[in-house]
């Protein structure tokens, strides 16, 4: 049967948007995959206390509905009463920190640690003498953080780069791989004009034997502690943030810090947070 040219071309460019939406498609979902955490969608953020209401609260509940010792009543109803307040605080007495039934800063951390170990599969958990992936979400429970990992090089002027979104953080792509031998190093936004937020506002507030986790394209966590806390003029010598010669694994935390300078248009000074992988 003879079709038409007219007709034959409309068919082509037909099936020729069909294949193309498919492919976008495809490429969308995969790209919202990447990003996504099974870890994220339950990290607690909220200071939560006697009297709240939520779905904050109803998470809080439904984790420690898991540990019938801590909260033999199991009540979800998404209201904190006395009941979850006891809960929290024998969460609290069993993790040997300060008790008074508040999930804070410190409570929040510890929760969100055990939420990373618990959501870990121990057979994709990245072990020693396996080579890590590569990174793609930053953890932190003590900050709430849970970050997308870009990946950057050098700008024009010789620097490390910074990320493109002020919830993301970079990983430096020419020199360690988060969980190899030498030092890593990741950075990210803080004080930023206008007040935005920016994903490492409160990286101060780390301190010596915090925990840090990578997780990488593999699904695997590599786990990393606190070990110093340090602040540099922007113009020193900092080359022991991007090198080390210990064969150990160190991933190395890096913002500004200290007075804004309109000329330069930057911060005065870096702060960096030394971690050291734990195996």
């Amino acid at each position: 049967m003879n079709i038409p040219l007219r007709q034959k071309l409309f068919i082509i460019s037909i099936f020729t948007f069909a294949i193309t939406f498919v492919i976008l498609f495809s490429f969308s979902l995969i790209t919202v995959h990447a990003q996504e955490s099974p870890v994220s969608a339950v990290f607690f953020t909220q200071k939560l206390k006697i009297g709240m209401k939520g779905v904050e609260v109803i998470k809080l509940q439904e984790f420690l509905k898991q540990f019938p010792d801590i909260y033999p009543d199991g009540l979800i109803d998404g209201s904190f009463g006395l009941l979850t307040k006891n809960a929290v605080k024998l969460f609290q007495k069993k993790v040997s920190i300060v008790i008074d039934g508040v999930v804070g800063p410190i409570t929040r951390g510890k929760l969100n640690e055990l939420l990373i170990d618990r959501a870990t599969d121990p057979f994709t958990t990245d072990n020693a003498g396996v080579n890590p992936g590569l990174p793609t979400r930053l953890k932190i429970p003590n900050l709430s953080t849970d970050a997308v990992v870009e990946y950057v090089g050098l700008t024009t002027l010789g620097a490390m780069d910074v990320p493109q979104g002020l919830d993301n953080v970079a990983w430096f792509n020419l020199g360690s791989q988060p969980g190899e031998v030498g030092s890593a190093v990741i950075s990210g936004h803080s004080g930023y004009k206008d007040n935005k937020p920016a994903v490492f506002d409160d990286l101060y507030k780390l301190a010596e034997g915090d925990k840090v986790y990578i997780e990488d394209d593999k699904g695997a966590i590599v786990t990393f502690v606190v070990r110093e806390i340090k602040s540099y003029d922007r113009n020193a010598n900092a080359a022991d943030v991007f090198s080390s010669n210990d064969g150990l694994a160190h991933l190395n935390l890096i913002t500004c810090t200290g007075d804004w300078n309109a000329i330069a248009k930057t911060h005065s000074d870096r702060l960096v947070v030394f971690t050291d992988r734990v195996y």
